[in-house]
This record gives C-alpha cells, structure tokens and sequence, in this order.
C-alpha cells in the first residue's frame, strides 16, 4: 500500500507482515470473524505419517498464531 491507507485482514494472514514492520496496528481492536477451519478426512488417513505430519504442523502453526506477539512497532514518524 505504500504508506497510504487502511486495511482489514486475517491476523494469520498478515501476523509475517506486522512482525517485520511492513504493516503497523493503529488499534488493538480485533473482531472475530466466526468463521472455523476443519481438518477433514476419511479416519484412516489419521493414521498415516505425511496427514499426522501435516496435523501436528497445522495445531503448531494455530497455536503459534494465537498466543500474543510482541507489540506493534512505534508509530513515532509515521505521516511525519
């Protein structure tokens, strides 16, 4: 965006971008989307290796999604 303007996003999908400081969060103001994810399969898959692979990988990725990060980067210049 270039500096300019206000976006709505998925905290998952942008969590990358406001770790590096591409994006900023002006507000800590979060609202769930009520929206779910499901992990989907026949019960046999859960027993082979590369779907408990891809589980264990998927809980590991939500878990790390959802614990608290450190905090948003200084606005100190911004619009300056």
């Amino acid at each position: 965006m270039a500096g300019h303007g206000i976006a709505l996003g998925q905290s998952v999908i942008v969590a990358d971008d406001l770790a590096v400081g591409r994006l900023i969060e002006p507000f800590r103001l979060r609202i769930p989307s009520g929206m779910a994810y499901y992990l989907v399969a026949l019960p046999e898959a859960f027993r082979r290796a590369p779907v408990v692979a891809f589980e264990r990988w998927l809980r590991h990725e939500l878990q790390r999604s959802l614990s608290p990060g450190p905090p948003p980067p200084s606005r100190a210049g911004v619009g300056r």
